[in-house]
Formats: C-alpha cells, structure tokens, sequence
C-alpha cells in the first residue's frame, strides 16, 4: 500500500470487542493503515476456538492485522495498564457492556475528561437514551428488534431470520461512519468526541427503504418473499433451463419490450397489467405468466442473458458463493487479499469494498494475532508514546 492508501497511518486504536459488529469497525481501520490493539481477556475473543472453523472464521475475517493484548480487568494493575492504553489512543472502540467499561475505568466520559482529543466509539444492544439502555443484544436481536425478520419470508414460511449477521456489519458501518466524521471535527478543531450506535439502529438503517415507505404510508408491510413493494416486474426471479435469473422491467417502455421478447405482447393492454399499480396488485399472475414464457423459450442462463440486453433491461443470475468465486472477479477486481500462517493452507480474506482508483488493492495481508502476542510490545510503548500527537489534532 502506498501513503495515500494509507490516510491513518500513526493513528493508534484500542479496541475492547468481540464477535463481528465492533471487530468490523477495527479491522476497518486496519485496513485504512491504523494500528490496532485488541485487547482480550486471558480466555481471549470466544470467536478463536479451533483454525478452521466457522467461527474461527469470523476471528479471522475481522482480526487480521491487528495486535492482540491480554489484560484481566479484574486484576487491578491490569486494569491500570488498560485505562493507561486507552489514554494513549487515539480511538477506542468497544461492544463489550458499558457498565463493565464504566466500572474499569474505561467509560467514554471518564477517559475524555484525561484526553479531550479522544474518539470513543461503542456499539450496544440498544440506545443508551432509552428506556431499553441496559438491555443486551446480538445479531439475531438486532433483526428481530428492528422488523428485519418480520418482513423476511412468505406467509406460507413465517418469518425467516437472514444468514449473514447483516446487523452485525450494518452496525458496525454505521459506528465507522460516526468515527470518520468525529476524525474530521478532530483535525479541525483539536478537540475528540464520543460515538454511540447500537444493533437496533444498525438494523433500522439497514432497512431505510421498507421502514420509509411504512413511515410515509402508515402500512404495516407483511412477508411477500421475492416480490416488491412499490415495483412491478422488479428484481424478478425465474428459473431457466440451468439455474435462476434476475431482471426488472418495471419502466413502461422496459414492461413493453420485455413482452414483445417473451411473445406475450398481449399483457401489455391487459386491464390487470396495465399500469405498475395493477401489476402490484396482480404480482402472483404476473410472476407466473412471465415465467410460463420464459419456460417455452427454453433459454439457458446466457441466452437470457444475452436476449435481455437487446431490450437493454438490468438483468444477473443468481449465483452460489463457489459460482463467483470460480468465475475470476473477485479476483479480477481484486477483492481478495491471501494471508499465510504457519501451519496451515493460505487463505483468503476482503479486502475494503471500494478502491483509491489510482492504486493497486494490496494482494496479501497480515494474518490475525496470536492470543497476547503483543502485550510486552505494547505494554512497554506506553512509557514512550503515552502523548498525543499534536499533528493529529487541528
């Protein structure tokens, strides 16, 4: 990586986390150049049990690159060392209780009335302004809480909670969102500022759209699977001769040229398709006349494809994770960055989801810490660098 790629490089982050949502927001940061220190209890993150796993995944996917340190707490000249470590930060980050923070020393008040400078950033279950403050959360929560199950599925399947932890990484965007602007305010007026989040907002925003037109309407949406709210055709799925595809022509002139495609010209007059409202209202009918017409077509997924553009309509295919990864782009994009570990086979992990333009992604990254592998380091780099950097400040 070069300089540019690099914008907090000097920038020290101390982060008190587990799991996914908070880690995210560190690796972030590592990512951008920062050092990171994780500090973790003598049982270390519970995201590190055996290599290999899948949730030994989730350790490394969020952890690469940074420092481990393990401190107890509860021992009391550990926990002289900790408040010492975040006072030397410039960012602290944290999803751990804030009552544990609080009772150690470590709460954002207490370390910003030592360091003004200070950017303190903590994810929790709820918002600490409500009457819900001090209760917890995780990412199943999250989606519960903020409506994200409710309207996943079909009223034959009932609500469906979502695989992928999309609370956990929507939260932990949203708390980097926050640290990016409170980076700004910092560089312009010296002074730090403390950022709150939590999984039930993370979930909300993750879902702005369905909660807008709620907002707006006052209708409380229901689970209607693969069909759209406010659209018709839009992100429809069908199968074909090899697999499934996905398109929208829901503009008028895209709804014609796509029934002239499928020979079905005839739906483009009939009263129930005749505007985007009845077609809402007529989505069961219409999902299964377009698919009757692409299955006389007898296309395979590319001859979709391919008839799809000469009508110029957005179109995909759906794909498994083994699909993409052996069609080339993650890597052609350069996605991907290899770690190498003693022991075991190289792997892979993200890279950031966006790219200075002018530079090359880096090919290979720094693997994740071993458990308290830089505690002597760190520790004793607090009695050299315990300062704050005037060039990081206005």
């Amino acid at each position: 990586m070069t300089q540019i790629d690099k914008p907090l490089e000097g920038w020290r982050v101390v982060e008190f986390s587990h799991f996914i949502a908070a880690p995210s927001v560190g690796q972030a940061l590592a990512d951008l150049g920062a050092e990171v220190i994780k500090v973790e209890s003598p049982k270390g993150d519970p995201t590190r049990p055996a290599t290999g796993s899948v949730a030994s995944s989730i350790f490394e996917t969020f952890n690469h690159g940074k420092k481990s340190v393990v401190l107890d707490l509860n021992d009391e000249e550990d926990e002289q060392i900790a408040q010492e470590l975040a006072l030397s930060a410039d960012i602290v980050i944290h999803n751990i209780s804030a009552s544990s923070m609080e009772r150690h020393g470590l709460g954002g008040k207490t370390l910003r009335e030592k360091n003004h400078a200070l950017i303190y950033g903590s994810i929790r279950g709820f918002p600490s302004n409500t009457s819900r403050a001090n209760d917890k959360g995780f990412d199943g929560i999250g989606q519960a809480e903020s409506g994200m199950i409710w309207v996943n599925g079909t009223e034959e399947t009932g609500p469906l909670k979502l695989p992928y932890n999309p609370v956990d990484v929507a939260t932990g965007d949203s708390l980097l969102q926050g640290i990016f602007a409170a980076i700004i305010k910092r560089l312009r007026t010296g002074e730090g500022s403390e950022v709150e989040t939590s999984l039930f907002e993370g979930g909300l925003h993750a879902q702005s759209y369905y909660w807008g037109l709620f907002l707006q309407t006052g209708i409380n949406p229901g689970r209607i699977g693969n069909r759209e709210p406010a659209v018709a055709p839009a992100a429809e799925i069908h199968q074909v001769r090899d697999g499934y595809v996905i398109f929208s022509a829901y503009l008028p002139a895209h709804w014609e040229a796509l029934c002239h495609l499928l020979d079905i010209p005839h739906l483009v007059t009939d009263p129930l398709y005749l505007t985007n409202q009845d077609r809402l209202e007529n989505q069961d009918d219409l999902w299964q006349a377009l698919q009757d017409a692409i299955d006389k077509k007898d296309w395979t997924v590319n001859e979709a494809g391919q008839a799809f553009d000469t009508i110029r309509i957005a179109h995909g295919q759906v794909s498994s994770y083994q699909d993409i990864y052996d069609r080339g782009l993650l890597h052609e994009s350069q996605q991907l960055a290899q770690i190498t570990e003693e022991g075991r086979a190289p792997y892979y992990v993200f890279n950031r989801p966006y790219r200075f333009v002018d530079a090359q992604r880096p090919a290979v990254a720094l693997p994740p810490p071993k458990l308290g592998a830089h505690t002597d380091e760190v520790i004793s780099s607090l009695n050299q660098d315990n300062h704050v950097d005037n060039r990081k400040v206005g």
